[in-house]
C-alpha cells in the first residue's frame, strides 16, 4: 500500500478503537494514550495526548517502509533518510524483515525503552500499534508480507483474486471501506 494508505488506516483504527474499545473474551483491546510529561503549552494535557498518540501511530505507519528507497519514509529527511532506505532495501529487501510481527514487537520494546528519555510513557504500545497496522495492510495486497518471520518465511497475503494491487482505485476503495467501517465502529459508542 502507498504511505498515505498506512497513515489513514492507522489514524482511523487507532481513533475507532480509543472512542469504541473492542470486547474480547480477554477484556476490552483499547487504543493506548501517550502520557507526556506535565507542561505549558497551548493544549491542555489531553488534548496534548492525543495530539501525540494519533502523530505517533501514523508516523509508526510508516516506518517498515524503511526498506524501500521510493517511499513516503525514504524521502521524509532528504539524502539521510535515502541513504538509510538503500542501505535497508540492499540487506533486508522491501517486505522482508521489516514487515513480520517480530519487528512490530521490536519497534515497540526498543520504543518504549526510549520513551522515559523522551519523557513519555506508553510510547512503545503506539510504535507496535502503527508498525502492525502497517504489516497488516500490506499483507492484504497481492506480494503479502512474511508475517511470521523468521519462524515462517512465506508471505501471508490474500488470494490473487481478492488481493489489491499497491496504489490505484481498489486500494482507494478498500482504505474508503476501511475509514467508513471505522467511522461506523466509533459511531456505535458515540450514539450508545
Amino acid at each position: 500500500m502507498l504511505g498515505r494508505s498506512h497513515v489513514t488506516l492507522a489514524g482511523a483504527t487507532y481513533l475507532s478503537l480509543l472512542v469504541h474499545p473492542l470486547p474480547t473474551p480477554w477484556g476490552a483491546l483499547a487504543a493506548p494514550l501517550l502520557r507526556p510529561a506535565a507542561g505549558d503549552g497551548p493544549l491542555g494535557p489531553d488534548e496534548l495526548a492525543l495530539a501525540l498518540s494519533v502523530a505517533t501511530v501514523m508516523l509508526a505507519a510508516l516506518a517498515p517502509d524503511v526498506d524501500h528507497g521510493g517511499s513516503a519514509v525514504a524521502r521524509s529527511l532528504g539524502i539521510l533518510s535515502r541513504a538509510v532506505a538503500s542501505v535497508a532495501e540492499r540487506v533486508l529487501h522491501h517486505r522482508g524483515p521489516l514487515h513480520s510481527a517480530l519487528a512490530a514487537v521490536v519497534a515497540g520494546v526498543l520504543s518504549e525503552l526510549l520513551g522515559p528519555q523522551l519523557g513519555v510513557a506508553g510510547l512503545g504500545l503506539l510504535v507496535g500499534y502503527g508498525w502492525a497496522t502497517h504489516v497488516l495492510a500490506d499483507a492484504v495486497t497481492a506480494c503479502g508480507v512474511p508475517l511470521l518471520w523468521p519462524l515462517w518465511r512465506r508471505r501471508l497475503r490474500l488470494p490473487y483474486g481478492l488481493a489489491p494491487p499497491t496504489g490505484g482505485r481498489v486500494e482507494a476503495l478498500t482504505v474508503l471501506g476501511t475509514v467508513l467501517a471505522c467511522v461506523w465502529w466509533g459511531a456505535l459508542q458515540v450514539t450508545a
